[in-house]
């Protein structure tokens, strides 16, 4: 990405691949009845193409977190003492996918259990624990 320098502050420019994406996104979401809560089929399919253009865009980024959640897997407490410490995450979301989601959906709350429990049956890559829900 280029950046600039305008009245002392940078600014990112987006590459035309991101500005086309963010059109497509913007299209969808006008199309899906401009949604600002994860509720009825086209306001998920609105979060579909956020995943798709997501790992489009970004591949090495998606990549990265799925290697992460692989380590974290691997090396995850068992229920009970998750459960004894606080309890254990059973999702999570990268940064930049997280934003994205904020922004078309800014009143959804992404750690409501039901919600989480929908989002992982919908996008199973995003499932933190090794365990079943």
């Amino acid at each position: 990405m280029t950046s600039i320098l305008v009245d002392g502050e940078w600014y990112d420019i987006a590459t035309e691949e991101q500005r086309l994406a963010t059109e497509y996104l913007h299209k969808v979401w006008v199309k899906a009845g401009r949604p600002n809560r994860l509720e009825g089929e086209s306001a998920w399919k609105v979060l579909d193409a956020m995943m798709q253009i997501f790992a489009g865009i970004y591949p090495q980024e998606f990549n990265d977190f799925r290697d992460t959640i692989k380590e974290s897997q691997s090396v995850e407490r068992t229920v009970h003492e998750a459960n004894k410490s606080g309890g254990y995450m059973v999702i999570s979301y990268p940064t930049r996918l997280l934003e994205l989601i904020k922004v078309y959906f800014p009143n959804e709350k992404l750690q409501d259990r039901e919600l989480t429990l929908k989002f992982i049956r919908r996008y199973p890559k995003m499932k933190v624990t090794k365990y079943n829900l």
